[in-house]
């Protein structure tokens, strides 16, 4: 089944810079679908939100932490602020904007940064993001020139806007919502509402939600609201799941059902490693489980998909730490196992220039949580089938919407409380925004005009090389710090470098110029690209001999002079960072494609020798940031299995999984290492005769009739996108070549 707007949304995410704001109801598909931009993206991406939870569900970070922001509220001033808790832009640069090397090379190579439940992001919080990426990437376009998406729905739960600090804010916002925020304006964002609600079918409920989510309920409305009513009514025993607006309320409700449990009670506490913050825990560090106990899961299973965020069982055995749950809706058992959380940071891989995440600390439970009753808060983002719903007291905009459209239908709704209009909270700000930020403009003729100034935007960059003069000032620094063999020479290497690299940067530049008048020609005649093509295949031929034989040959025999020198490593350390940003423009030269065309056809002369990466964590005696991406290809090329690896390096399989993918479809892994070839044909013809190369992992397997697991299919198809980007018939022919 296809999804207009999913697609649109996906294609703009990927392949334009346009920013957009990706909207929709609740059940539409916003989290899948930031998911799978996340594992499609060639950009240098982060994914940030505005709790600690919400971002590792997402797979990412806080706002807060990214961006080094304090708890106080931020003022867009540089006038002296005289109350607390407020922080001006002076006092953001000046206390804590004091951000180490690696993070600003994160910053500064920042391509796409994803913004998820933006509905919970305040305007002021966004303001100091936008000054934070403007000042430390030295740009004055909004976020610095990042691609910004942000994915939510205004109708859900809004942000936390307390006295004192909405009586110091209202003086510069409008109101606490992110599109009150000065920025906002400036983005120019394409609105997307994704409306295929996979959650509910049933079009009367359907109606009645829409109706709650907008805010123009009638009599009827209310009435069969009223039908639901019936506040004695304890599901405790037929698998209902209380919604309660408060903590307390579904802290107490568990505790209570669990102790009306007969049999020993368990306790199983998570183990947590590195840093993993209180505030990020997924669930309970102390879980307490007896036989008999409701439970919910609260993540998904990606390798085979047997349970998902949400999915409710009971406890049917524990022996030790083996515990059995029967699933609810199928009345089939399964033995759980630990799952693993990671808090991450970026960095940027020295080898590639590319953004990695890097996990810095994990949290490992039973991803369970007891499930007689939830916090509205926490249930955002679940599905269930039968629930009760105590909103009388809800407290914040949204929270009934929220809580009525966690089930698939209204005959699986009880109210403990009446629905009225006193508790359904109207604010005016949401209304205006939703009716203003409707665009006239033709998304799809958009696209297409947005594709085609992202593909001249990344040709300019393409010619582009001060990221190989960005490691010249520190190794100029050790030079003259360090006591080396031959400093004058290493002098005169460093100058002799920099020339080289102002001579290409001054060669790029009028090749630029000359690009820029081709593709002008090209808007009155299309013919013109064959001479782009013709003139970008010289040049990178030109470039990445100079480069080579220029730079990386002398800095190599620089280095083999050093290599065995004592006290040396932290120098070559440096030096090797220079080489290997050579090395990874020419293979960035080498692989560029232009309009779905490859730019360079001829011979690869210059290749990177494996004896000149940097210096390893065996020998640097620590750990080398962003290296999570090499490693798993070097114990990979060693002829260990998946499993082998992610048992070598303490990661969950899925990690390995998800980094092998990635290395196929950058060319580095060969599926048929992988994988059966009777396997990668069945999946290959699949993809190449339903078109199916950018479907969903699920989708795919469904298709299939589960015969394949998902791992396979998420390799398969990232070999199937690489070989088959233009040629119809490449999916099928260039595996059967090999």
């Amino acid at each position: 089944m296809t999804n207009a707007e999913f697609d649109l949304a996906e294609q703009f995410a990927l392949y334009t810079r346009k920013n957009c704001f990706i909207t929709g109801k609740a059940g539409t598909g916003k989290t899948t679908l930031l998911k799978r931009i996340v594992g499609e993206t060639q950009k240098n991406a982060v994914v940030v939100a505005p709790t600690g939870v919400a971002a590792i569900n997402a797979g990412g970070v806080t706002i807060h932490s990214m961006f080094g922001l304090p708890l106080t509220c931020f003022l867009p001033t540089d006038d002296f602020v005289h109350q607390k808790p407020a922080t001006n832009r002076r006092e953001l640069l000046e206390h804590h904007m004091h951000f180490r090397k690696d993070k600003l090379r994160v910053f500064q190579e920042l391509e796409l940064l994803i913004i998820d439940e933006v509905s919970m992001v305040r305007s002021d919080v966004l303001d100091a993001v936008d000054f934070v990426l403007r000042t430390v990437r030295r740009n004055r376009k909004p976020f610095g020139d990042v691609q910004v998406l942000l994915f939510g729905d205004m109708h859900q739960l809004p942000p936390v806007a307390k006295e004192p600090e909405w009586g110091l804010m209202k003086s510069y916002y409008r109101s606490p919502y992110f599109f009150d925020s000065l920025v906002w304006p400036q983005l120019d964002a394409a609105e997307i509402e994704l409306k295929t609600i996979y959650r509910q079918s049933d079009a009367r409920f359907l109606t009645l939600l829409s109706h709650i989510r907008e805010r123009r309920m009638d009599a009827e409305d209310f009435e069969r609201l009223r039908e639901r009513y019936n506040p004695g009514f304890n599901g405790a025993r037929e698998g209902y799941v209380l919604l309660s607006t408060h903590n307390y309320r579904a802290d107490s409700v568990n505790e209570s059902e669990l102790a009306r449990l007969p049999g020993r009670l368990s306790s199983f506490e998570a183990e947590i490693e590195g840093e993993f913050p209180e505030n990020m825990y997924p669930c309970d560090r102390l879980l307490r489980l007896k036989v008999g106990a409701q439970v919910m899961f609260i993540r998904n299973d990606t390798e085979q998909g047997r349970y998902y965020n949400g999915k409710q069982a009971e406890v049917k055995g524990i022996d030790g730490d083996r515990i059995t749950v029967t699933f609810s809706d199928s009345g089939r058992d399964y033995l759980l196992r630990r799952e693993k959380w990671e808090n991450v940071e970026y960095s940027i891989d020295e080898e590639t220039g590319e953004l990695v995440r890097d996990e810095i600390g994990f949290f490992s439970q039973l991803p369970l949580r007891l499930a007689w009753a939830i916090t509205i808060h926490k249930s955002q983002g679940l599905t269930f089938d039968r629930v009760i719903v105590d909103a009388g007291r809800s407290f914040a905009a949204g929270q009934v919407y929220v809580a009525l459209s966690r089930c698939r239908s209204l005959e699986g709704i009880v109210l403990h409380s009446l629905i009225t209009p006193a508790v359904l909270h109207d604010d005016q700000r949401i209304s205006e925004f939703s009716s203003s930020n409707k665009r006239t403009e033709n998304l799809q003729e958009s696209l297409v005009l947005e594709k085609r100034q992202y593909a001249r935007y990344l040709l300019l960059r393409l010619f582009t090389f001060s990221s190989l003069q960005q490691h010249l000032p520190a190794w100029l620094e050790l030079i003259n710090k360090k006591d080396i063999p031959d400093k004058d020479g290493a002098l005169a290497l460093h100058a002799r470098i920099s020339g080289q690299l102002d001579e290409i940067s001054s060669t790029a530049g009028r090749f630029q110029n000359q690009l820029q008048r081709i593709m002008a020609a090209m808007e009155k005649d299309p013919a013109h690209l064959a001479l782009l093509r013709e003139r970008c295949a010289k040049a990178i031929e030109h470039f990445t001999g100079r480069i080579a034989t220029g730079i990386i040959d002398p800095v190599t025999d620089h280095i083999n002079l050093l290599a065995y020198k004592k006290k040396m490593k932290r120098y070559l350390h440096q030096v090797q960072l220079v080489q290997n940003a050579c090395w990874a423009k020419i293979e960035q030269l080498y692989k560029a494609r232009f309009m779905d065309e490859q730019l360079y056809s001829g011979g690869v002369v210059h290749k990177r020798e494996d004896s000149h990466r940097v210096v390893s964590s065996a020998t640097s005696g620590r750990k080398e940031k962003g290296g999570t991406y090499r490693d798993t290809l070097a114990l990979h090329r060693q002829g260990k299995s998946m499993d082998e690896i992610a048992s070598i390096r303490g990661l969950t399989l899925s990690t390995i999984i998800d980094h092998v993918s990635r290395l196929i479809l950058q060319g580095e892994i060969e599926v048929r290492d992988i994988l059966p070839a009777e396997t990668i044909n069945a999946i290959m013809a699949f993809l190449k005769e339903q078109d199916k190369g950018n479907a969903g992992l699920t989708e795919i397997r469904i298709a299939l009739d589960n015969r394949y697991e998902f791992a396979d299919i998420k390799l398969v198809r990232s070999h199937f996108q690489r070989v088959a980007v233009k040629n119809p018939e490449a999916g099928k022919s260039a595996f059967a070549a090999e």
